[in-house]
């Protein structure tokens, strides 16, 4: 009873002095999007860079019990990161590794964490993006992502409002097919998991903006435009400033390509 009790205040003491610096990173975490450029889609890295080291402080003295939150915390952070304040390809592929690194050593002690394996298989696909596809899908990165996709399916399917559907669908939608190397990736199937995704949250704008250049590009034009304005319609900040306006900028930029 005395060593249960032990381990309780033990728990109850990390909580305590690693709380404040969580506290701190989430707050840091929601004002990302300060210094927000609507000219070239960026935002200053003040924020997020503190978030990080705030997180890291966090992380550094938590017990095991508090660490897998704080690591895909960590994970989503370096997205931000590589995604949102800089377009430089090396700086964005710097980010999206360093993500992975963290990410891959949270697996270690953590192998069945949704988030880490939420954020590893983003991670893995925007890095794939600085690489290029084709060098991607030579290096495997194609069948990590599908890996970390299947595996948060087994474990929370509904995480992140289908995230893992949402992912394998675009996987499915955008990685190559390289003969004897990648022979799955079908367009066609995109559709069902960008479906199962659209099921779980219809509001989803990384989901609708996904389906909606899937459909068109399968035939189903006219669901896909409806789609497509709808994300262009959307008042509400649904996922954040910089988000939101990325989506509704790639969502503009499709609809111009394919104008008729």
């Amino acid at each position: 009873m005395k060593f249960f009790c032990l381990l309780f205040l033990l728990a109850s003491a990390s909580a305590a002095i690693s709380g404040p610096y969580l506290h701190k990173a989430d707050s840091l975490y929601a004002q990302r999007a300060e210094g927000y450029q609507p000219a070239t889609g960026l935002v200053d890295t003040s924020n997020i860079n503190q978030a990080i080291r705030y997180y890291q402080k966090a992380l550094n003295l938590s017990d095991s019990t508090g660490k897998e939150k704080i690591y895909w915390k960590l994970l989503q952070c370096y997205y931000y990161k590589g995604n949102y304040t800089t377009n430089e390809k090396s700086l964005k592929k710097q980010h999206f590794q360093k993500g992975i690194e963290i990410g891959s050593r949270a697996l270690e002690t953590y192998p069945n964490s949704p988030g880490v394996h939420f954020w590893m298989g983003i991670l893995w696909g925007y890095w794939s993006e600085q690489v290029g596809l084709l060098t991607a899908g030579r290096k495997g990165v194609a069948n990590n992502i599908r890996h970390h996709a299947k595996r948060l399916i087994a474990i929370e399917d509904t995480f992140a409002e289908g995230g893992a559907y949402r992912t394998l669908g675009r996987l499915h939608f955008k990685a190559p097919k390289i003969p004897v190397i990648l022979g799955w990736p079908s367009k066609r199937k995109s559709l069902l998991y960008f479906e199962k995704a659209y099921l779980i949250n219809p509001k989803n704008l990384f989901t609708k903006q996904y389906y909606a250049e899937a459909l068109y590009d399968q035939g189903e034009k006219s669901r896909g435009l409806q789609m497509m304005k709808e994300i262009l319609e959307t008042k509400e900040t649904v996922h954040g400033i910089a988000e939101d306006a990325f989506i509704k900028k790639e969502t503009e930029r499709f609809l111009n390509e394919h104008r008729e």
